[in-house]
Order: structure tokens, then sequence, then C-alpha cells
């Protein structure tokens, strides 16, 4: 069964209205990043996190997600040099991370979930 686009253009709640078309993008597997870095339009269960500057290599970054939760991955999205991410050995928790970087003043950006 195909479900068809709700009309949501009459919901005067714009909460609601996101709801609903995010409920029905679920449904068509059309999972959404969000269109800007920490934006409230993402529908996944995860946070996509820019870093400007990661500093020197090597150097622990503490990066806030706010999930709520500890979380299990890191997807290195966007990055403007050949670099990597590593675990900075301290234990994650419920709204941060703590990574390092290969590289010197890398931009990046991550997406926990």
């Amino acid at each position: 069964m195909k479900i068809r686009k709700p009309n949501t253009h009459d919901i005067p709640n714009i909460d609601h209205r996101r709801w609903t078309e995010n409920l029905f993008k679920i449904f068509q597997r059309n999972i959404s990043f969000g269109s800007i870095v920490d934006g409230t339009d993402q529908n996944i269960d995860g946070k996509m996190v820019e870093i400007v500057d990661t500093g020197v290599a090597g150097t622990l970054n503490t990066v806030n997600h706010y999930l709520g939760r500890v979380p299990k991955f890191v997807d290195l999205k966007y990055k403007n040099v050949s670099g990597d991410w590593f675990d900075g050995g301290t234990s994650w928790t419920v709204n941060q991370i703590f990574v390092k970087f290969t590289i010197d003043h890398m931009h990046v950006r991550l997406f926990i979930h």
C-alpha cells in the first residue's frame, strides 16, 4: 500500500505540521540530516555538529551533542583536509563526546548517534 502525502498547509501549529511531514518522510524512508548544521529540521536520531577548528593534532576536543543518551557512533561527514578522528580516551556522556584529530586545524562536521 502506498501512503499518500498528507495535506499539511491547513495545520496552524508549525510543530504539528513539521511532525506530520516528518512522519510521512520516515514512512517513505526519507530520513534527513537536516538542511543546516545543528538545525531543528533533522528527523533522525542523532546530532550533526560542526567544529570549525580542531586545534593541534592530538588535542582532546570536547564536543557537545545533548542527545540525552550516550552515543554509540560518530560519522565524519565533512572534512576540509585529508585527516581523520579517533576516540579521545575519555568516556562519552549523555551530553558530550571526546575526540582527537590526526591533522592540525581541521574543519569537520560530525554526525553523532
